[in-house]
């Protein structure tokens, strides 16, 4: 009898534990009190369908964890890029204007989900689509037909949000396979509209390709002599578009190019070999690897990084007697090369920028 109240005791102090400030990954790591707040440490209360924002990001903070396990940087960098705050409060506001909903039952499931995205798809993060960003999260699930009014994709069921002349914008249906294509619209996940303008499936692996955006998702192809080839983490290469994600395409000391692990910012490296991270260049003065530039730091034409022009995390690089990170965001209808050039709420569509968040 005396060891079963001892065992009782245990186990009702096991369960008065408050784990307030401990790190966290979902709400199971908490106690049924607390809930894991969108820092990844176990906050005071439960989690409530009111919690919106903060599940949403919690969710989508994930992504960026994820993607520096995958490419070998810090989180806080991919985070920058994928701008949570901007779109969980649009989220937020959809799901209380019922253009979406939250099932709170499956918001552990979500983040799991965001955890386990698939490196291919998280290499670059300065081109995530915005519609993509919680793609494959049942928590927040769409709600609005073809036809009706959305603030971005995810309000669509069946579709994507056309916001191309402003917010807020228009769930239209996917061009089907065999359909004619165009600027204006798109092609259904899993096709492309190029080069014909005629909706095709993604080609597999030995298909002959133009480009990279030809070859199947999801199966870490790439297109290279023409033709859809796996890419690897070695042997010879001529770009990193041949290597797996978190490789790069490196200079060897013979001169020749390989594929090997992508160093990470603070690792020591090479500045012609190309060896640093997605988002990381070589810095010159230290030959250490170091995230790309942020308000007031250097940028522009950079010969040591790929594409050889070195971008802003959270502005854009402006053009004057100094080219530094010191220029706002553009709004929508600028021209543009990249997302990040549209700031938290767009996205770079046909070189124009579109909002794809609505408030």
């Amino acid at each position: 009898m005396r060891m079963t109240w001892m065992l009782l005791g245990v186990l009702w102090l096991g369960c008065s534990v408050q784990l307030t400030g401990v790190p966290c990954l979902n709400d199971f790591h908490c106690t049924e009190t607390e809930h894991c707040g969108d820092a990844g440490a176990c906050e005071q209360g439960a989690r409530t369908e009111q919690m919106l924002v903060e599940s949403c990001l919690l969710a989508a903070r994930q992504i960026a964890v994820r993607a520096g396990e995958c490419l070998h940087g810090p989180a806080e960098t991919f985070e920058s890029v994928i701008f949570p705050d901007t779109a969980c409060t649009s989220i937020a506001r959809s799901v209380l204007a019922g253009r979406q909903t939250f099932l709170l039952d499956k918001l552990d499931g979500c983040v799991a989900a965001m955890r386990e995205r698939s490196c291919e798809e998280l290499e670059d993060l300065v081109k995530l689509t915005p519609w993509t960003l919680l793609e494959g999260c049942q928590a927040f699930t769409a709600q609005v037909e073809t036809g009706g009014t959305c603030a971005s994709t995810a309000d669509c069921s069946d579709g994507w949000c056309d916001s191309s002349t402003g917010c807020p914008g228009v769930c239209r249906p996917y061009v089907p396979l065999g359909q004619s294509c165009n600027n204006q619209n798109r092609c259904a996940p899993g096709s492309s509209c190029f080069p014909r303008e005629t909706c095709t499936p993604a080609v597999t692996k030995g298909g002959s390709c133009i480009n990279a955006g030809q070859c199947a998702s999801g199966s870490n192809l790439t297109c290279s002599g023409l033709r859809c080839i796996e890419r690897k983490t070695d042997g010879p290469c001529s770009g990193n578009t041949e290597c797996l994600p978190g490789y790069r395409c490196v200079k060897t000391e013979t001169s020749d190019h390989e594929c090997r692990p992508a160093k990470a910012p603070g690792e020591p490296c090479d500045p012609t070999a190309g060896e640093c991270s997605e988002l990381a260049f070589c810095s010159r003065e230290t030959n250490t690897c170091r995230p790309y530039p942020r308000q007031g730091e250097p940028c522009g034409p950079w010969p040591d990084v790929p594409g050889g022009y070195l971008f802003c995390l959270d502005n854009v690089c402006g053009i004057g007697a100094s080219i530094l990170c010191n220029t706002p965001f553009y709004p929508a209808g600028k021209d543009c090369l990249r997302n990040l050039d549209c700031g938290p709420a767009g996205a770079c569509i046909n070189l124009k920028c579109v909002t794809q968040w609505c408030p």
